[in-house]
Parts: structure tokens; C-alpha cells; sequence
């Protein structure tokens, strides 16, 4: 018998209406073909229908088993019941994952997260170094101080919306895209946080602020995009959480969201490289297939996808339970193409991906796409 990596210590409730919720399901184990998770550890309390059952047929259900989930949406996309398990897990990480909830509300907070990131920047990011997570290499300035000094808030055609990652973690990524558009670009100055890790951990109230913030920001736009595809996928989820009034007006914003491919000049440099398809590409956005065709007509024959596989790094997984997600990774890792990048457009799977690879080997699509003689350091001064 497999050990159980969370222990079997009932502790917490299920919040109002999610029995109702994890009733949906039929218990018919689909979830099970599908969840990283499940595969790796063959554990029933891992997988969505284990934790439907735990909600369903326990009081005090452990809150532990939810932590263990990528949020990755496979098993709510392959599910005939219709079930929503990500939804169910998110409700009831708001019950039992005080501290880390409260730590992670204040980063909704300008001040708090910016002084955050400058302690990152000096070396002191103790929780994350403690965690065994490698923080990159934070630049100075981040991409929003230069995009002022560049003059590059200025409203133009196409809002590029860096979310954290690419504006503190990988600058270099948003500027790329920047430049790929020649000038019919500009980064709001007002956006912020695209909310995910708060929706990542059931935090509503806080992913609803920063979620009006952004509509704010992006609404004079006449196209929107984004280096990271975690991010547009949280953005599409505004809707759901705003009055019926504001969503109907997010909707309306939020059908300028593109994928930047179509918007970009054909690239300099046609050489090989392997893709990392982003789960949620695949589950959230739901365009794997328009993704990968528009890139083997950019990139023809030079452009291999990758096996499907989670990094491992969803759902605050790696802060949650690290071992886990680190597992995960190194099945992700296991075996790649030693001779050509490897290459991905969500900047959390950059972030995993580096844990285990060279940092030279893993690339930003967009980054990969700005031809190297027209590349510039960052800072780009």
C-alpha cells in the first residue's frame, strides 16, 4: 500500500453550496486517465473524483487532499457529468489555507507587492529560497518603469498585458513582444495583477478588485494581449466574477483578447525547437489546436510540440506541496531534446522548467521570436 503524502487528519468543513457542486459528479473515475496527479501517484484522494467524494460523503472532510491539485482543468474538461472539481477545490483551499491566504491578499496591495519584489531583488526572498524554489534572477528596473521612461504607457492599438511574470520575472518576454510590434503597441500603466493566484486559492473578493483594475486599464484598447496564456486564461474568467452588469461590460472588453501570433511579423530565425503546451492552452483557453497550426504554418517543420505533460508548477502547487510538484516536473523534464530550446508562452512553466534546465536551453516564445541581432539586453538602454 502506497503511503498517503498528506496524512488522514479530518480538519475543516466544506463551505455552503459545494456539496451541491461535488454532487454533480457521478464518481465514474473518467478524472482518473487525465489527472497528473493521479498518475504519478495513483493516490484516490488526489484525483478530482476522490475529492468530490471526500465533500459528498464527509462532514469534516480533510482539507489536506485539496491542496494536492494542479487546477490544471483536465478533469473538468474530459468530464461527461459537467462536474467543476477545480471549483470545488478552490472553495475549500478558502476554508483550510488561512495564513497562505491572508499572505497572498496583501500582494493584491501595490506597495506591499512592489516592496516584495524588492526584497526578492536584493537576495532576501527567504520563503520562496527556504522552499527550495529558485527565484530568477529579478532585473532592475522591472518592465513597467521602463516601459515609462520609454514613453510606452501612451494609449496606442494594442494593449500588451504583462501580468507579474512578465513584468518583474521575465521583462524580457513583454519587451520582446513590444518590439515584434514595431511601435502599435503600449502597456497600460494602471494594470496589475491578472488575479490568478487568488482565484488559485478560492479568494474572490481580492481576484474581483484587481479584476476591475485591469478592465480599467484595458478597456480603451482596440486589441489585447498577453506573454502568458495562464494569464489570458484568468482573464477570461472576469466575467464570472463581476455583477451581471460589469460582466456583460468585461465580456465586451475581454472579445479583444488575441493570441499575438497573427499580429506578428514572420520571424528572421526558422531553427528547431521543442514547444511546452501550457495546460491551460489546453484546458482553460481551449486553443491547443489554432495555437499549434498557427505555429507550424509560422514555423513550419522547425516547430516540434512536445508530448503532452504539466511542468507541475499550476495551482500553487510548488508551494503547497513542493515535493509533489516536483515530481511532476522531473516527469515533464525527463527525456527532452538536449539539442534544441526548449520553448513555452506561460511564464509559470518558465519558472518550472528553469528548476531543472539550464536557463539558456529554456526560452520565451517571444524572445525566441525577436531575431538575435535585434535582440537587446535588458534593461534596453
Amino acid at each position: 500500500m502506497r503511503k498517503q503524502p498528506f496524512g488522514s487528519k479530518n480538519k475543516g468543513f466544506s463551505p455552503k453550496g459545494t456539496k451541491a457542486l461535488a454532487e454533480v459528479c457521478n464518481l465514474c473515475g473518467a478524472c482518473e486517465a487525465v489527472c497528473p496527479i493521479y498518475r504519478l501517484t495513483g493516490l484516490e484522494t488526489l484525483v478530482a473524483r476522490g475529492k468530490m467524494a471526500l465533500v459528498r460523503f464527509s462532514d469534516i472532510p480533510s482539507q489536506r487532499p485539496f491542496r494536492g491539485c494542479l487546477l490544471c482543468g483536465a478533469c473538468k474538461a474530459g468530464c461527461s457529468a459537467g462536474a467543476d472539481a477545480p471549483e470545488v477545490v478552490r472553495r475549500q483551499r478558502k476554508e483550510g489555507l488561512g495564513g497562505l491566504n491572508f499572505a497572498l491578499s496583501l500582494w493584491r496591495n501595490d506597495p506591499t507587492r512592489e516592496a516584495v519584489v524588492d526584497l526578492l531583488r536584493r537576495g532576501t526572498g527567504l520563503a520562496l529560497r527556504i522552499s527550495g524554489l529558485k527565484v530568477p534572477e529579478l532585473p532592475r528596473p522591472d518592465l513597467a518603469t521602463v516601459a515609462q521612461m520609454m514613453g510606452a504607457t501612451a494609449p496606442r492599438e494594442i494593449a500588451i498585458f504583462t501580468g507579474c511574470g512578465g513584468n518583474y520575472l521575465f521583462p524580457e518576454a513583454s519587451y520582446s513582444l513590444w518590439r515584434l510590434l514595431n511601435g502599435r503597441a503600449y502597456f497600460p500603466a494602471e494594470q496589475t495583477c491578472c488575479g490568478l493566484p487568488f482565484l488559485s486559492l478560492g479568494l474572490k473578493e481580492e481576484a474581483r478588485e484587481l479584476a476591475r483594475r485591469n478592465l480599467k486599464a484595458l478597456a480603451g484598447a482596440r486589441v489585447i494581449i498577453t506573454p502568458c496564456v495562464s494569464c489570458a486564461a484568468a482573464l477570461e474568467e472576469y466575467p464570472n466574477l463581476l455583477t451581471p452588469s460589469e460582466g456583460k461590460a468585461a465580456t465586451e472588453i475581454l472579445k479583444r483578447l488575441k493570441g499575438p501570433e497573427a499580429l506578428l511579423p514572420r520571424p528572421k530565425r526558422i531553427t528547431p525547437f521543442a514547444f511546452h503546451i501550457p495546460c491551460h492552452l489546453r484546458f482553460s483557453l481551449k486553443e491547443e489546436a489554432p495555437f499549434v497550426e498557427a505555429m507550424r504554418e509560422i514555423f513550419g517543420e522547425t516547430f516540434s510540440p512536445l508530448e503532452r505533460a504539466c511542468c507541475g508548477f499550476g495551482g500553487l502547487l510548488p508551494l503547497l506541496e513542493r515535493k509533489l510538484a516536483y515530481r511532476i516536473l522531473e516527469k515533464r523534464v525527463a527525456g527532452l531534446p538536449e539539442d534544441v530550446p526548449v520553448v513555452t508562452n506561460c511564464t509559470a512553466c518558465l519558472i518550472a522548467l528553469r528548476q531543472k534546465l539550464p536557463k539558456e536551453k529554456v526560452r520565451h516564445l517571444y524572445t525566441f521570436w525577436l531575431d538575435p541581432e535585434e535582440a537587446t539586453p535588458w534593461p534596453p538602454y
